[in-house]
């Protein structure tokens, strides 16, 4: 297989692994990270009380948490998944370091978010830092840690965009040399 064939297979291996993982509402993401961050969350909350987990609630201190699909951000780690997979460049294993990484970052900080909100819950203003950090923080978590990313991997492509220039520029590049083989 020529260096060409094997760009191009490559790009096609990629999206089409960003396709299958976003099938079924993101089915395999949540299915994985769901039983994880309730027996992680479980874990830190058993050294401040006795937690006791029914299906997908945490029944703590008089209160039953539900960890629904937006508390475990099923879509944050799809979406670090595309970002890490669209980007053009980088060599398996080291795709696979910065997967691994950026997951690890994100769960992390994931869980000190509902450890946070599992603290304030009978807090009169629980209901707005809830509402904000779900819509802003949780987005400035995932640009943050694709920053990191970047910067410590010292990545050079530009998600999508690079494989579209790619691209491009193979289809292009191709019409100019049959150009001039006329002439």
């Amino acid at each position: 297989m020529d260096n060409q064939t094997e760009n191009i297979f490559g790009i096609f291996i990629r999206y089409l692994l960003i396709i299958i993982l976003g099938l079924g509402n993101l089915y395999l993401f949540y299915g994985f990270l769901t039983p994880v961050t309730i027996s992680f969350l479980k874990f830190l909350l058993s050294f401040s009380g006795d937690p006791v987990i029914v299906g997908t609630s945490i029944h703590f201190k008089r209160v039953i948490f539900d960890i629904i699909p937006a508390c475990v951000a099923g879509a944050a780690f799809y979406l670090m998944f595309i970002l890490v997979f669209s980007t053009r460049g980088i060599k398996i294993g080291k795709r696979l370091s910065i997967l691994l990484i950026s997951f690890a970052l994100l769960f992390v900080i994931n869980i000190l978010r509902l450890v946070f909100l599992i603290s304030i819950v009978r807090a009169s203003y629980f209901n707005e830092i809830h509402w904000f950090l779900w819509n802003f923080v949780s987005v400035i978590f995932v640009v943050g840690i694709w920053v990191f990313m970047v910067y410590r991997f010292k990545l050079r492509g530009i998600p999508l965009y690079s494989d579209l220039k790619y691209l491009w520029n193979l289809q292009h590049s191709g019409k100019k040399t049959k150009r001039r083989k006329k002439h």
